[in-house]
């Protein structure tokens, strides 16, 4: 069972706990049970639906929390519960325009805190917007959200609880979707984040045990300084994704040993940033098309699979080592990749290592990049193990 699935089937079961589970309808013109989506919530039970029907719904209230009143749209007050809208375009959560910095309290979409771990929140079919908070979720059970759009908040989906969201977009959040400590599981598959904002970060895993990102899109402008994925003391993987336009499509500190697997990375930026080595990265397009290096890498002498990519520079370097503080003379194994040379003299160059002069001026870095035997071809992209890349190495 996959990630996603595991997390949906938790709140399933949540869902199936309440034998006398009923519906609520919302809609504005008055022909449902309620017309305002905090009423029903006030009446409903746990384990009940909220089906929200067409229309802009952004009435709120002041409610007290650990940081503060905050002005929430949606508080949901049981641990299991179910949010169905009628379409993107049809439901909408959230003010016309973008107000979090207002001098009122920040306002938050959907809201569940304090509720019982057992539970879980799904949300769908909805579009969330302008708002220092699209979802908000800590100290409570699961978060699912499928066939969502989660646009112009500070914070699309802020948890700090076990998350799955499937496909969804998040469009110029601060943060698309971050999920944090003590949620152990996140995932995002099949969703589209787009970053045009000075300092954005599409998906971001902090302290998270296990963190997926499958057959996402991320697109994104290298002056804004943008992120797509980021591993911060986390752990779990990048499959199948497509990253363009963004200053660090990937980017990992202190991460937990990630997969960075099959991917497709065009960018003038970086297509990898690491400050350690200890990751998987097979079968990866990294293709570079301005200054800055391939791969940027703080080497710290840990395991590592870096082989079977294309690791394909622009007008930079192909990799830059900037410090290593681990073993002296340590050597980095990069070898079977395709460069795009089969040049050796030329390839040497274009890597930056303990052979090389760097910052400050006569200061050396005791790593070396290892990268011979290499791919004399660029790699077949539907290659099942790099057992048969031996053929294309070109020998020493």
């Amino acid at each position: 069972m996959n990630a996603n699935l595991v997390i949906a089937a938790m709140v399933l079961v949540g869902l199936a706990s309440s034998a006398s589970a009923r519906t609520w309808h919302v809609a504005k013109d008055g022909s449902g049970d309620y017309a305002v989506i905090q009423d029903a919530l006030d009446a409903a039970a746990s384990g009940d639906t909220i089906r929200i029907g067409p229309g802009r719904f952004e009435d709120f209230r002041i409610y007290p929390t650990n940081g503060g009143d905050r002005a929430i749209i949606a508080k949901v007050n049981v641990p299991v519960m179910t949010i169905i809208g009628g379409g993107l375009e049809e439901t909408i959560i959230g003010p016309v325009e973008y107000s979090w910095a207002d001098p009122e309290p920040p306002t938050r979409g959907i809201h569940l805190i304090a509720q019982p771990t057992s539970g879980g929140l799904h949300v769908e079919e909805v579009s969330v917007e302008n708002l220092v908070a699209g979802i908000y979720v800590e100290n409570a059970g699961t978060l699912s959200v499928a066939g969502c759009n989660l646009r112009n908040c500070l914070y699309g989906i802020n948890a700090f609880v076990s998350t799955s969201a499937v496909a969804s977009s998040f469009e110029e959040c601060g943060f698309g979707m971050i999920v944090k400590s003590p949620g152990s599981l996140a995932t995002a598959t099949d969703c589209s984040f787009t970053c045009y904002t000075d300092g954005h970060t599409g998906l971001q895993f902090q302290g998270v045990g296990t963190g997926i990102a499958q057959g996402c899109t991320f697109t994104g402008c290298i002056d804004c300084n943008c992120t797509g994925v980021a591993f911060s003391g986390a752990g779990g993987g990048v499959y199948d994704c497509r990253f363009e336009g963004l200053l660090r499509p990937i980017y990992m500190t202190s991460a937990a040993y990630p997969e960075i697997l099959r991917n497709h990375v065009t960018t003038a930026g970086f297509c990898l940033y690491s400050n350690s080595e200890a990751f998987t990265a097979e079968g990866n397009v990294f293709q570079a098309t301005g200054p800055f290096p391939v791969l940027q890498l703080y080497s710290r002498g840990l395991p590592h699979t870096i082989r079977g990519n294309h690791i394909l520079r622009g007008t930079g370097l192909a990799v830059e080592i900037l410090t290593h503080t681990g073993p002296a003379d340590y050597h980095l194994d990069m070898t079977g990749n395709w460069w795009g040379t089969t040049d050796r003299d030329s390839l040497a160059a274009w890597i930056h290592d303990g052979n090389d002069v760097m910052w400050p001026p006569g200061g050396l870095v005791e790593c070396t990049v290892v990268f011979e035997p290499f791919a004399d071809a660029p790699i077949p992209a539907k290659r099942e193990s790099l057992g048969g890349l031996k053929a294309l190495f070109r020998g020493r």
